[in-house]
């Protein structure tokens, strides 16, 4: 189990403690400090004098979010490995719940959990997100619209085979290179939702900038004036492809499919941008949470607060 923690002070202890606390004992627990500036290190330090299970790596700079999670998993021993977020929580049987599904579904490379989504400040959770229509049976090319259209982001917290993660091309330092590795494992195997493992997953009360996201991910304080998150993300995505193991045709077609979905996202995004400028706040805020149920909303997203969703997951979103 890999733990990424830069700055992570305020909830890193109670994190680690949801690690340790697992019914499923036989862990390997890494913590990775990228170079931070406040008290975590000594968390970590305090943490590992607790608990031999627990080993610390680091770095002596912020190298971002993308370096912790690339070196965590190269430095994982065991048969199956999983990250755990510095401010996220889960229940004691979480280890045990996702190593017991993998072994239950051999094709499997990961058991996602089913990610309850809180925001700072509320006590309740406001959606409920599982991951559906990858499972063993469906072929790659329905996987591959699903993992663009509907795969939740949180899937990456959940269990894996380490030998089918390792396989990918891991991560690079580049913005949302976390979403073209669970691409890849999408396509290099099956993902099988486990309704028993829940993760308890915070989200901030605004959205990031795009600025404190090129931050977090890379670790750089200065974003090129130029820079282009879709045009990495997808070429991320695409170089992936290139690299299974189909034939010619099979990625030619998967570079087609890949190239259709996100012209539409892009027309989409761009449609949303104009009418933000056009109308008045109120009038947008309405036509853009009928747009996104229409066309981007997904059934695997229960909506638990209707309220706190459309403004922090939908208005907020389009307006940022």
């Amino acid at each position: 189990m890999g733990i990424p923690a830069f700055n992570a002070e305020a909830t890193l202890a109670d994190s680690i403690a949801t690690v340790t606390s697992q019914s499923h004992q036989n862990l390997e627990i890494l913590i990775f400090d990228n170079g931070s500036t406040d008290g975590t290190a000594q968390i970590c330090v305090d943490a590992k004098a607790k608990d031999p299970r627990i080993s610390l790596l680091g770095s002596d700079e912020n190298m971002g979010l993308a370096h912790s999670f690339e070196r965590l998993l190269r430095a994982a021993n065991g048969t199956y490995f999983m990250w755990a977020a510095a401010d996220d929580f889960r229940p004691p049987d979480f280890v045990a719940e996702g190593v017991a599904h993998l072994e239950a579904n051999p094709e499997a490379s990961l058991s996602a959990p089913v990610a309850e989504g809180y925001v700072e400040g509320i006590e309740h959770p406001i959606y409920r997100a599982v991951t559906v229509g990858m499972e063993p049976g469906v072929s790659t090319t329905k996987r591959l619209c699903r993992a663009m259209r509907s795969l939740p982001a949180t899937a990456i917290y959940g269990v894996y085979r380490t030998e089918k993660a390792e396989e990918t091309l891991g991560f690079r330092r580049s913005l949302a290179t976390d979403l073209a590795f669970l691409f890849e494992i999408v396509l290099r195997g099956h993902v099988v939702s486990n309704p028993r493992q829940i993760l308890v997953f915070n989200r901030r009360r605004r959205w990031n900038t795009l600025e404190e996201d090129y931050r977090t991910f890379t670790g750089r304080s200065g974003m090129p004036r130029f820079h282009l998150p879709f045009v990495q993300l997808y070429t991320d995505r695409a170089r992936r492809i290139l690299h299974l193991d189909v034939g010619h045709l099979s990625r030619i077609w998967f570079v087609v499919l890949l190239s259709a979905l996100e012209i539409r996202r892009l027309v989409f995004m761009a449609a949303m941008r104009i009418l933000n400028r056009v109308m008045t706040r109120e009038a947008f805020s309405d036509v853009a949470v009928g747009l996104h149920c229409r066309f981007v909303h997904t059934a695997n997203y229960e909506i638990l607060d209707h309220e706190v969703y459309r403004q922090r997951m939908i208005v907020a979103r389009y307006q940022r």
